[in-house]
């Protein structure tokens, strides 16, 4: 996993997303705080907001850094693409934030 060269310092603050492609929901977990709210998604299109989220104090500057990268690439992408088993966000053609697909939490 990994925004913007960023990676989580532990197993315990790896961020994640789980689509609820029904509902059109995307729920989450940025480091230190969960996160909900609408996505629409369409051929290679996505679009993530607003988000509403949890206010857990972030004790540590590592995953307040990487919080916040997430928020930001989540507010930001504009384009998905799946690879195998690894999701990768776009902002462009650039890619923001690289996900390893896996179970569901």
């Amino acid at each position: 996993m990994s925004v913007d060269g960023l990676r989580p310092e532990s197993s315990d603050d790896i961020p994640w997303l789980r689509v609820a492609p029904v509902d059109g929901v995307v729920h989450g977990f940025g480091g230190c705080n969960s996160f909900n709210g609408p996505y629409r998604a369409g051929g290679t299109d996505i679009t993530f907001g607003p988000l509403a989220t949890t206010r857990r104090a972030c004790a540590d500057a590592g995953r307040a850094d990487l919080e916040r990268a997430v928020l930001e690439v989540l507010t930001a992408a504009d384009g998905y693409r799946v690879r195998e088993t690894t999701l990768e966000l776009l902002q462009g053609d650039r890619v923001r934030m690289t996900l390893v697909l896996g179970p569901s939490r």
